[in-house]
């Protein structure tokens, strides 16, 4: 693997330096992956055919690559919803109305007009969706807790640390509680009673929603295109990149509206 770093950078740094180059004198968006790139591209040529010379798009490989990219420090982020909250969406980024991108398409209202037929079908198949998604929910955000504590915490992969007191079980115990917030200790103890109840109470949020929103925010809108609304698609309309066909007839929704705006004055 060691032998594969130096070229593995070598390809990291030639792409950087030819989306610097593509993206001289424009505004740059930065999206997670090809697909995100794809429906933005379309929603940009809705809003002006020469928009390419304006903005550049250009692929990060993931939220936290989004949120964390140095080669364009003054750029534009658009990201994922994911489970965050309106809360703990970070301020100054463009975050996903529902769970992902894909979400808008499964608008119960859009996909009606595009084929009633489809949309009885899709209606249909939500609820078991919505109690996926929820799980799902739950899931992630237990990983993402343990995640979040090993931050707080901090590594140094077993080196000694000053700040942490290791002369007996205790200490540790409470040199370990002064750097991990109380609220993350309790989010990573894998207790499956409390990771059931906390689905319910996640369904139950979901589920008492508006059905456009059950299909915005309760169900994981990637699956759900791919799994679900695509064979449909694929089925009543034949082989098409389904993702740009079904951008091209949206209406510039949220976030899309506000960020369409910024990038084409």
């Amino acid at each position: 693997m060691k032998a594969l770093e130096p070229h593995i950078q070598a390809v990291h740094s030639r792409y950087w330096d030819g989306e610097k180059q593509a993206a001289a004198r424009k505004q740059v968006l930065l999206v997670e992956g090809d697909d995100d790139r794809d429906v933005v591209e379309e929603l940009l040529r809705q809003r002006r055919d020469t928009w390419e010379t304006k903005v550049r798009v250009v692929v990060a490989g993931g939220r936290k690559r989004v949120l964390e990219c140095r080669e364009f420090p003054h750029a534009h982020m658009l990201v994922d919803r994911d489970t965050w909250t309106d809360t703990e969406c970070p301020q100054g980024v463009y975050v996903t109305a529902g769970w992902c991108l894909e979400n808008l398409f499964l608008d119960p209202e859009f996909l009606h007009s595009f084929d009633p037929q489809i949309a009885t079908k899709i209606a249909d198949a939500r609820e078991p969706w919505v109690r996926a998604g929820a799980l799902w929910w739950t899931l992630q955000r237990a990983r993402e807790a343990h995640q979040d504590w090993q931050t707080a915490l901090g590594w140094t992969y077993g080196a000694p640390r000053e700040d942490l007191d290791l002369s007996s079980a205790a200490t540790v115990r409470d040199s370990l509680a002064s750097k991990i917030p109380q609220h993350l200790q309790d989010a990573v103890r894998l207790d499956l009673g409390v990771l059931a109840e906390a689905y319910d109470r996640r369904l139950q949020q979901v589920l008492a929603l508006p059905e456009p929103q059950q299909w915005q925010l309760g169900v994981h809108g990637k699956e759900a295109f791919r799994r679900l609304l695509h064979p449909l698609l694929q089925a009543a309309h034949g082989q098409r990149n389904w993702r740009v066909e079904l951008a091209g007839k949206l209406r510039r929704p949220p976030p899309f509206d506000g960020l369409l705006a910024l990038l084409i004055p």
